[in-house]
């Protein structure tokens, strides 16, 4: 009996783990969404997650995002919401943050954009925090940004999200694409600046059709030690059997879902 006990309480615990990913969608666009195929591909995506943070959502309308969100709950038997950042930018392509994240699982508690007032960032970070008891942490907070492309810009974006980040109490990841295929030198910089207590937890390759390592996750220590071991990794999604099927069925590349694989972790 004992044993059934610990085996159901270690099931329980699997269970309560939270999946969290960043996606850089490269240019989400209505024009993107009208594709049948397409939507049932991106809608497979954001349902993977408990949380989602996704990058280049490209709308003047500011709608897009609020439909894939319908497209989402249509099929979804836990229902998602998201909350959306302004469009951010400071030239004509500006694009927009977005967190879907699932209401009955995670707590939206607050979001914010960064003030952003030295202009350091061409796109400031969207600052959210969630509460679930589906995790030890009970709250957290995520840190998502999508840099400049030039590894001088975006090493420096990087390092000033050290006085962000220090200032948030809260066990965070801040994550995205970071464009943080550096040098190993600049890489030794930036991570000698940020300092001990950020844990860079993904340095692999997260382009599609290309060996670069743009999108990170970097987490405080507190976060860092409730990451599920081999958790943080990306996902491949043309992998998915159910994806690949879609895929197939609309003729969609790879690359024309996206130039980026998301990226994930679970947390306990």
């Amino acid at each position: 009996m004992k044993v059934l006990v610990v085996f159901a309480l270690c099931l329980s615990v699997a269970a309560a783990r939270l999946l969290i990913g960043a996606f850089n969608c490269q240019d989400f666009s209505p024009v993107k969404l009208q594709k049948p195929a397409m939507q049932d591909v991106l809608v497979k995506i954001v349902k993977r997650y408990d949380v989602l943070f996704m990058q280049e959502i490209s709308d003047t309308k500011e709608a897009v995002a609020y439909d894939l969100l319908n497209a989402v709950n249509q099929v979804s038997k836990t229902k998602y919401n998201l909350t959306l950042s302004p469009r951010l930018g400071s030239t004509a392509q500006k694009e927009q943050y977005g967190y879907f994240y699932k209401t009955g699982v995670v707590n939206l508690l607050n979001s914010v954009v960064y003030a952003n007032p030295e202009e350091e960032f061409e796109r400031p970070p969207f600052i959210a925090s969630f509460a679930s008891d589906k995790t030890v942490l009970g709250s957290f907070t995520l840190v998502g940004i999508h840099t400049r492309p030039k590894q001088n810009d975006a090493s420096r974006e990087i390092m000033a999200l050290k006085p962000v980040l220090d200032a948030i109490s809260q066990p965070l990841m801040l994550f995205g694409d970071l464009n943080a295929d550096f040098s190993r030198n600049v890489s030794k910089t930036v991570k000698d600046y940020l300092g001990t207590n950020y844990k860079w937890m993904l340095d692999m390759d997260t382009a599609v059709k290309s060996d670069a390592h743009h999108d990170k996750l970097i987490a405080s220590t507190s976060l860092a030690e409730q990451v599920v071991p081999d958790s943080n990794t990306i996902f491949v999604f043309h992998d998915d059997k159910d994806i690949a099927k879609d895929m197939a069925r609309g003729a969609i590349p790879a690359d024309k879902v996206s130039d980026h694989y998301p990226i994930e972790f679970r947390i306990d």
